[in-house]
């Protein structure tokens, strides 16, 4: 690549540019005295503070509306074929000839990579796609500036975002996880090597949710609901880097904001949840995208999930243990996880035993109630009465057996008999009973294994303390 700070190339690569600007610029300026700037119209959804008070009021109201615009962007590129074009194919051909390029993975009709760029009528595709940008960064410009006559050094900072298209292989997204059911006393604070928990403000909703407003409904971003957007308070913002043409950003972060969900979920009790991460690029070409956390679902609830500022340290415990155990616990966490997004109270108990199931019960094919029930019982003696647990763990397992193997429901007079037998508490609530239970017995068992051994060790040693309590005393 040519240092254009130091030879007498730069000043005309530079003036190439200059060029086309004001070869483009004229044209433009000329039609909008005759005819007037066209303009379009967006459909964005605004988020606004309530002018109401009361629980609803901590998140936002939504309106939406058609907003006219010049279209200064629409302008400029809609005539390239009119005005400048000889110009911004030179500015092209004169870059890419004194090395200001990147690799591209350009094809043509008959799948090769195109090697060298060609213009004209008969020009190939990837002459076309330089041209095009020479043009977009100066209708860019414009478009931000709402105005047809930049300064120079406007202009410059458009030849500079060019030149940054054309030479920089990688890109930056600014990326946002909104929080649903979530409040906290602390913030901002910073988790992990790229996350950062902050307030989400009504502007930063509208920012995050109008990624296409041009299209209006049809424009919104597919992986959650606006509503769930607009209750939210907070949100996980950080950034990401990917290849310049890649379509949209890699799976880390959405991977790490899973890992302090769940490290949340195994914390405490309440409906905490991430549907999606959404993304916007810096550069040139603004582009979009979105992932979904963990299945996309959540729970639309009242069950507020609030950390105080003395429990991030133990969340935050829970969370490297996370990353010290490697995929030994997938299984369980992916069913814990899971019965979060659960509509059916039946699906729910089916996920939660699941992951007892695989986090208790290793390598182990008879007496699986009894163990199951034994070991939890065990591993949580510090934390819960470990009668209560082992009975608790015992109704579980069995009314899961009823649910898969005799299509049961929790509301059928057998199975609520069986529930109403627990302790008065416990049966009042049993769904969240159970949901607290794994817990405990998931978050214990991560703690332990982040110290070393296997879920099949822990077995055994659990197995070994039921027995030595059973032993009478020497």
């Amino acid at each position: 690549m040519v240092d254009e700070g130091s030879s007498n190339s730069a000043v005309n690569l530079v003036g190439f540019f200059l060029e086309f600007a004001e070869k483009l610029l004229a044209p433009a300026r000329s039609f909008v005295d005759v005819e007037g700037m066209p303009k379009r119209v967006e459909h964005p959804f605004l988020f606004r503070a309530p002018e109401f008070s009361g629980p609803a009021a901590l998140g936002s109201t939504i309106s939406f509306t058609g907003v006219e615009k010049p279209d200064f962007r629409g302008l400029l590129l809609f005539n390239r074929d009119r005005w400048a074009k000889a110009e911004a194919e030179r500015c092209a051909r004169e870059h890419f000839s004194h090395d200001v390029r990147r690799d591209r993975q350009v094809l043509d009709e008959n799948w090769q990579v195109i090697g060298s760029p060609t213009f004209g009528h008969l020009g190939n595709q990837l002459g076309s796609q330089l041209s095009y940008e020479v043009y977009y960064a100066l209708a860019d410009l414009c478009e931000r500036l709402q105005t047809l006559r930049p300064t120079g050094e406007q202009l410059l900072e458009a030849y500079e975002r060019l030149k940054e298209e054309w030479t920089c292989a990688t890109v930056m997204w600014r990326l946002g996880a909104p929080l649903l059911n979530f409040k906290t006393e602390k913030c901002p604070v910073r988790i992990g090597q790229s996350l950062e928990l902050a307030p989400l403000s009504h502007d930063e909703k509208t920012s995050l949710w109008n990624q296409n407003a041009g299209f209006g409904p049809f424009g919104e971003p597919q992986v959650m609901d606006r509503g769930a957007l607009a209750r939210a308070q907070f949100f996980f913002r950080g950034a990401s880097t990917t290849g310049r043409d890649d379509p949209a950003f890699g799976p880390e972060f959405r991977d790490e904001v899973a890992r302090v969900v769940t490290a949340m979920r195994l914390f405490g009790s309440g409906d905490v949840g991430i549907p999606a991460v959404l993304g916007t690029s810096t550069g040139l070409f603004e582009k979009f995208a979105s992932q979904y956390v963990f299945d996309g679902r959540a729970r639309n609830s009242s069950r507020m999930y609030e950390l105080r500022a003395t429990d991030w340290d133990a969340v935050t415990k829970v969370y490297h243990a996370l990353g010290a155990i490697d995929d030994k616990m997938s299984i369980p966490l992916r069913r814990f996880n899971q019965a979060y997004g659960r509509q059916s109270v039946e699906d729910t108990i089916i996920d939660l035993t699941i992951a007892l199931e695989s986090c208790l019960l290793p390598n182990t094919r008879d007496e699986l109630q009894y163990r199951l029930s034994m070991r939890g019982a065990a591993l949580l003696t510090s934390l819960r009465n470990p009668v209560e647990t082992q009975v608790l763990l015992k109704t579980m397992y069995e009314i899961r057996s009823d649910v898969v193997h005799n299509g049961k429901l929790l509301s059928e007079s057998g199975v609520r008999k069986k529930i109403e037998s627990l302790n008065p508490v416990v049966a009042k609530d049993f769904l969240h009973a159970c949901e607290d239970v794994v817990r405990d017995v998931l978050r214990e068992s991560i703690l332990r294994l982040a110290r070393g051994g296997t879920l099949g060790a822990l077995s055994e040693e659990l197995d070994a303390s039921v027995l030595s309590g059973l032993l009478p005393p020497a």
